[in-house]
């Protein structure tokens, strides 16, 4: 017989009234997907990261807001 482990990662649950989540929250999703900062990185190249991540989240922001005005004028 063989034994099995299953592990699992983080799961979080974000909830909304009125109405679903706005595209700041995707963005943020987004980023933290594309760009993984270490905590055991050096000083500088962890704050690069973070400057390179808040970009990415900025830029992901604009085109999906983008989407929505575009979706909004059809």
């Amino acid at each position: 017989m063989t034994d099995s482990i299953l592990q699992l990662g983080t799961v979080g649950v974000v909830t909304t009234t009125n109405g679903g989540l706005p595209p700041e929250y995707w963005a943020k999703r987004a980023a933290e997907q594309i760009i993984s900062v270490g905590d055991q990185a050096p000083a500088p190249l962890r704050e690069q990261a973070h400057a390179f991540k808040e970009r990415i989240e900025s830029v992901v922001l604009h085109y999906m807001q983008q989407a929505i005005r575009s979706q909004e004028t059809r």
